[in-house]
């Protein structure tokens, strides 16, 4: 009996893969016009082995392939940005008689600035309130990296840390980075990504076995169509990797004498969102926000979520994300202006940080 169930199995899993040119679970987005891809940063330091992140996207004819480098919206200005390990630092003001502050501005793509002049972004609008408020010079260093997710501006803000300390780190999460979704439905079909499977025994062999992956999809599509709507979905492992990291990162700026501050920002397009992919979308990444609160709140961490800024209006959107908004798409990188809200929105919990 065991030797022919052995054999049985081994037959199955032999003849999915002759069927199946991929895993079963994302066969369904064979000739569709949607893709999935997945961004995933693991941690390689041993202080924040639980930060792995694993963010999905799903995104019109448009191709994801690492943090820094992506196209379909406007990210040939990808090709100017600075990946400078130490990041960038610029200084505002006359040093005075008192030593330099040393902000540190950490994020993604928002952070970094990406679609307008660095003289436009909302780190320089800070720095230079920081100069007024203070009197003295400021030292901003932008460890920005556009395309991460939460676990990548950890990891490089942690790594900095063990070569030059901060007097404020200010941390602006993006409202989708705790994108995850266990099930899309993609032109009508049911996708699971196997990569967010929440058990690692699990996980390790859905992503090995075709047998495995296409007995787990089954399960997850019942159980998720048992609920009776696609429900948006944030594994325990994501929350407790994200509550994790946010905790080691405070104690490590505080251990250098520095304070950290988080703001959660609302994509400017939110507003503007129409569609039924766009609304979902919206209201998927407002939960996040709620989520990101909330374990911000368990870990004793200052932060502040930063919601109904936007107008509405084109003007805070940038540009090149025009024709998107136009199209239906949620328009995620501000205007100039946008910038200037931005920092008007976030000075306060700045302030109180310094």
């Amino acid at each position: 009996m065991l030797i022919s169930t052995v054999v049985g199995i081994y037959a199955v899993e032999f003849g999915l893969r002759q069927v199946y040119p991929t895993l079963p679970s994302i066969s369904a987005l064979q000739g569709s016009d949607f893709r999935l891809e997945r961004l995933v940063d693991l941690a390689e330091d041993p202080d924040l082995s639980l930060c792995h992140e694993v963010r999905t996207f799903l995104s019109h004819r448009s191709r994801w392939i690492s943090p820094g480098a992506a196209s379909g919206v406007h990210f040939s200005a990808l090709q100017n940005v600075s990946m400078d390990t130490e990041g960038i630092v610029q200084s505002f003001g006359s040093l005075g008689n008192n030593d330099a502050r040393r902000l540190w501005l950490a994020g993604d793509s928002l952070a970094y600035g990406l679609g307008v002049n660095p003289e436009e972004s909302f780190g320089t609008h800070l720095a230079g309130r920081v100069t007024r408020h203070t009197g003295g010079q400021v030292q901003l260093r932008n460890l920005a990296v556009p395309g991460a997710g939460y676990c990548t501006v950890v990891q490089r803000v942690a790594a900095v840390l063990k070569h030059h300390s901060p007097d404020v780190v200010l941390l602006v999460l993006s409202a989708d980075d705790l994108e995850e979704r266990l099930m899309l439905q993609v032109d009508g079909k049911l996708v699971a990504p196997p990569d967010l499977a929440t058990n690692r025994m699990v996980r390790w062999m859905v992503n090995r076995s075709w047998f495995a992956n296409l007995l787990w999809f089954r399960l997850a599509a019942l159980s998720e169509l048992a609920k009776g709507e696609r429900s948006r979905f944030v594994g325990a492992a994501t929350k407790e990797g994200f509550r994790t990291a946010m905790t080691v990162l405070n104690r490590r700026v505080t251990s250098m004498g520095g304070r950290l501050a988080v703001a959660i920002v609302e994509p400017p397009g939110m507003p503007l969102c129409r569609g039924a992919l766009a609304q979902e979308r919206c209201g998927w990444l407002q939960e996040d926000i709620s989520t990101m609160s909330t374990l911000l709140t368990e870990a004793g961490i200052q932060h502040q979520k930063i919601e109904g800024i936007w107008s509405g209006s084109l003007s805070d959107i940038v540009p090149r994300e025009h024709s998107m908004v136009k199209q239906g798409s949620l328009a995620m990188h501000p205007s100039a202006a946008g910038h200037k809200t931005i920092a008007d929105s976030i000075w306060p919990v700045l302030e109180q940080a310094l």
